[in-house]
């Protein structure tokens, strides 16, 4: 099959890199020329385990194309592939408009049928309202839309695209489906067929049932650090039950940011205010994700004094095992405690460019021990599988006196219990 897949960020190089690997000729496009330059040089602009090397593997066998020129391939496929960023604001408000806007620049491109698939997160009724306006564009032109709501796993993208539990498709015409089948060859025997409102609505529920689980895990974890109870125990204790399960995001931890799982939860606020309906659980779940969020800085200011924090930030990714620093919640804490007159250090083994303005005065370091053995307080930002690695003991070495805030319980326990350690 020809596919072109839009949008070449984490979503779409996964996406694209991932169809060219199941035998598909695939053209990446997208707007950014920087982008495409790099990408041509199998420089990929996130990093995420394998990518590269799948990139260059499938750009040198002449299966993965990339290109800013839409005109110069729309002559060349019939089947186009959105996946490009819904773009979020502060407060998790998505632009919908920008991704319709996206899909409708496609169809200017073409003349004649073609199937557009949409994986960009976008709130249920998008399909309907997108396929009047395109009827209105191109009127003569049949276009097919199909909802396969994206199910990137930051960390393991590829392996989950490759190897998937299951795959969601959202389609009116049946007709489509064994041309679908074909495109993504014999990865899963377990495709769900559903309409494309169904596909819409099964993304905002599953992502909101995930800020659920995290938002609950994060509130008994209070409790249990309060009493001495620890909350990797009490996580195994709750994943054991088989009604839930060892996959269940129910591990203790930082707040959810970057705007994946509050986009969802936000598009189900909203339409509860167009049906008038509260959802009090639904409603109260940023709420207390965004409480969450000041567990560090509250225990900051209960261990150190408001002058002289000397700080090292290990983990600065807004997930682990990425490199992407948009939106991250350790660079929010490490802007506080610039603002509060800290010095800091940080380290984070995948993020190659801290170039940004709000890194200026901030030491990056290479190795995370090799921190200043003045700093006496240690903070386990994004918890990096790195950091599993690294014991207490390797940490009070340097500083035997050294403060540490490890909100997801990610360095290893070898000469300090648990209670010792978050009764700092």
């Amino acid at each position: 099959m020809k596919i072109c897949v839009c949008g070449l960020w984490h979503l779409g190089l996964v996406t694209a890199a991932s169809l060219s690997e199941l035998g598909n000729k695939v053209y990446g496009f997208d707007e950014n020329e920087n982008t495409i330059l790099d990408l041509k040089k199998n420089i990929s602009p996130i990093f995420e385990p394998g990518l590269n090397d799948l990139i260059k593997k499938k750009s040198s066998d002449g299966s993965l194309v990339f290109t800013n020129e839409l005109n110069s391939v729309s002559n060349e496929v019939n089947i186009f592939w959105v996946c490009c960023d819904t773009p979020v604001n502060d407060k998790d408000e998505a632009d919908v408009d920008s991704v319709k806007n996206f899909c409708k620049n496609i169809v200017n491109t073409i003349n004649r049928n073609i199937t557009l698939i949409i994986s960009s997160q976008l709130p249920i009724g998008t399909y309907s309202s997108l396929k009047k306006e395109l009827k209105m564009m191109k009127p003569d032109l049949k276009i097919e839309i199909v909802i396969i709501p994206e199910n990137l796993r930051l960390g393991k993208a590829l392996e989950v695209f490759l190897n998937p539990d299951r795959i969601v498709i959202g389609l009116e015409n049946s007709i489509l489906k064994d041309k679908l089948i074909k495109i993504y060859g014999e990865i899963s025997e377990k495709i769900i067929w559903m309409s494309p409102q169904s596909a819409e609505m099964t993304k905002h529920a599953i992502n909101s049932f995930l800020a659920t689980s995290i938002v609950f895990a994060n509130e008994l974890s209070y409790v249990s650090k309060e009493f001495g109870a620890n909350p990797k125990e009490v996580e195994i204790g709750i994943k054991s039950d088989e009604r839930i399960g060892f996959k269940s995001y129910l591990s203790a931890g930082g707040a959810f940011a970057g705007g994946t799982l509050a986009r969802d939860v936000k598009f189900l606020q909203s339409l509860g205010k167009d049906i008038h309906f509260n959802f009090p659980l639904i409603n109260s779940i940023l709420d207390s994700n965004s409480e969450h969020k000041d567990w560090i800085k509250f225990m900051v200011n209960k261990i150190i004094p408001n002058e002289g924090v000397k700080a090292v930030i290990w983990g600065m990714a807004y997930k682990k095992n990425t490199s992407t620093l948009r939106r991250s919640y350790s660079v929010e804490i490490m802007r506080w405690l610039k603002e509060r007159g800290a010095d800091i250090e940080i380290h984070d083994p995948l993020v190659d460019d801290f170039s940004d303005a709000v890194f200026d005065g901030i030491k990056v370091l290479h190795n995370p021990l090799d921190f200043d053995p003045d700093n006496n307080l240690l903070i386990i930002g994004t918890p990096n599988d790195f950091y599993s690695n690294i014991s207490v003991s390797e940490i009070l070495k340097v500083n035997p006196k050294i403060k540490i805030i490890d909100q997801s319980s990610v360095l290893k326990l070898d000469t300090i219990d648990f209670k010792e350690l978050y009764n700092i």
